[in-house]
């Protein structure tokens, strides 16, 4: 066979050279397009969807640690909306600390987006130290309770028979989860 192609003149060399040429070019491109081609196409999908999950675990990472921030702040945030709890509430404290309720106002409950914020206007009469003791009974309460507003004045004829008068508006926040 060698023999048979050295005897061919150079025009049949050439042109089976290009003959040749182009088989071994098209094949090449026929395994470029249907074996490394999709391997390739298949390596930057695989890329992607790596990049897609590395990006899901991390926000789910900081989904879970803000999930962890909620629930803690969930817990002093009271369950309940309802001014009678928080009544009861305010007059136990009252009742420990020592002065008598003259006066409980209920106001409407404001919703305000994640919290509902329940509002009571209060009077109170008794010694100076029993009030801020109440007050404080009240701010320490393991639900999330604020005075909003103090007025202190006394009642009395002289100094020597006055007594503080507190006027004071309590908020209850209550969590309104979704």
């Amino acid at each position: 066979m060698l023999a048979e192609f050295q005897n061919l003149s150079a025009k049949s060399k050439n042109v089976l050279g290009l003959i040749s040429a182009g088989l071994l070019i098209f094949s090449l491109m026929l395994g470029w397009n249907f074996l490394l081609s999709p391997t390739f196409r298949k390596t930057a999908s695989l890329k992607q969807e790596k990049q897609i999950d590395q990006q899901k675990a991390a926000l789910l990472g900081e989904l879970a640690a803000t999930e962890a921030k909620v629930s803690r702040y969930a817990l002093i945030f009271s369950e309940k909306k309802d001014a009678s709890w928080l009544i009861d509430t305010v007059s136990h404290a009252a009742e420990v600390s020592g002065i008598a309720v003259t006066s409980i106002t209920p106001s409407q409950n404001e919703e305000a987006g994640d919290y509902t914020k329940t509002p009571i206007q209060i009077q109170l009469k008794g010694p100076y130290h029993s009030l801020g003791d109440f007050v404080s009974r009240i701010e320490n309460d393991p639900h999330f309770i604020k005075v909003s507003h103090v007025s202190m004045g006394n009642t009395g004829a002289n100094k020597k028979e006055a007594t503080p008068n507190l006027g004071i508006a309590v908020l209850l926040y209550a969590f309104n989860p979704k």
